[in-house]
Protein backbone atom coordinates (compact mmCIF):
# COMPACT_ATOMS: atom_id res chain seq x y z
CA UNK A 1 0.00 0.00 0.00
CA UNK A 2 1.21 3.57 -0.86
CA UNK A 3 0.62 6.12 1.66
CA UNK A 4 1.40 10.04 0.84
CA UNK A 5 0.26 13.56 2.74
CA UNK A 6 -0.59 16.02 0.40
CA UNK A 7 -1.33 19.53 1.46
CA UNK A 8 -5.36 20.35 2.07
CA UNK A 9 -6.66 22.40 -0.68
CA UNK A 10 -9.80 24.15 -1.66
CA UNK A 11 -11.60 20.77 -3.25
CA UNK A 12 -10.94 18.90 0.13
CA UNK A 13 -12.36 21.26 2.65
CA UNK A 14 -16.33 19.87 1.84
CA UNK A 15 -14.79 16.25 2.11
CA UNK A 16 -13.12 17.07 5.51
CA UNK A 17 -16.07 18.93 6.66
CA UNK A 18 -18.15 15.71 6.33
CA UNK A 19 -15.78 13.67 8.17
CA UNK A 20 -15.74 16.67 10.78
CA UNK A 21 -19.54 15.71 11.09
CA UNK A 22 -19.44 11.99 11.43
CA UNK A 23 -20.41 10.76 14.95
CA UNK A 24 -17.34 9.33 16.38
CA UNK A 25 -15.35 12.14 15.12
CA UNK A 26 -18.03 14.59 16.65
CA UNK A 27 -18.03 12.75 20.08
CA UNK A 28 -13.84 13.93 20.00
CA UNK A 29 -13.52 17.26 18.66
CA UNK A 30 -17.08 18.61 19.18
CA UNK A 31 -19.24 20.01 16.34
CA UNK A 32 -17.56 20.56 13.19
CA UNK A 33 -16.68 24.14 12.18
CA UNK A 34 -18.46 25.46 9.59
CA UNK A 35 -16.60 25.23 6.05
CA UNK A 36 -15.67 28.89 5.81
CA UNK A 37 -14.44 28.61 9.37
CA UNK A 38 -11.99 25.73 8.08
CA UNK A 39 -10.87 27.59 5.10
CA UNK A 40 -9.54 29.81 7.27
CA UNK A 41 -7.68 27.91 9.73
CA UNK A 42 -6.16 25.99 6.99
CA UNK A 43 -5.98 27.72 3.73
CA UNK A 44 -6.30 31.50 4.29
CA UNK A 45 -3.86 32.28 7.40
CA UNK A 46 -3.40 30.03 10.02
CA UNK A 47 -0.87 28.53 12.15
CA UNK A 48 -1.56 24.99 11.04
CA UNK A 49 -0.23 23.27 7.92
CA UNK A 50 -3.00 20.47 7.30
CA UNK A 51 -2.78 17.55 4.95
CA UNK A 52 -4.73 15.06 3.83
CA UNK A 53 -3.92 11.19 4.07
CA UNK A 54 -4.13 8.91 1.25
CA UNK A 55 -3.40 5.58 0.53
CA UNK A 56 -3.09 4.04 -2.88
CA UNK A 57 -5.21 7.37 -4.12
CA UNK A 58 -7.68 7.47 -1.23
CA UNK A 59 -8.53 9.95 0.60
CA UNK A 60 -8.34 8.10 4.31
CA UNK A 61 -7.38 11.01 6.71
CA UNK A 62 -6.45 14.08 8.25
CA UNK A 63 -3.38 15.45 9.88
CA UNK A 64 -2.14 19.16 11.28
CA UNK A 65 1.29 20.46 12.39
CA UNK A 66 2.33 23.44 14.15
CA UNK A 67 4.30 24.97 16.55
CA UNK A 68 3.47 23.84 19.47
CA UNK A 69 4.73 26.86 21.94
CA UNK A 70 2.70 29.76 21.81
CA UNK A 71 -0.20 28.05 19.93
CA UNK A 72 -2.33 29.69 22.37
CA UNK A 73 -5.84 28.24 23.35
CA UNK A 74 -5.13 26.53 26.06
CA UNK A 75 -3.07 24.22 24.61
CA UNK A 76 0.60 23.36 25.34
CA UNK A 77 0.92 26.82 26.81
CA UNK A 78 3.66 25.83 29.18
CA UNK A 79 5.85 24.41 26.27
CA UNK A 80 9.10 25.97 26.13
CA UNK A 81 10.72 24.81 22.95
Amino acid sequence: MNFEFTPLVESDLEMLHGWLQRPHVADWWGPAEPVDELREDFLTGGSAQAFIARADGESVGFVQCYVVMGSGEGWWEDETD
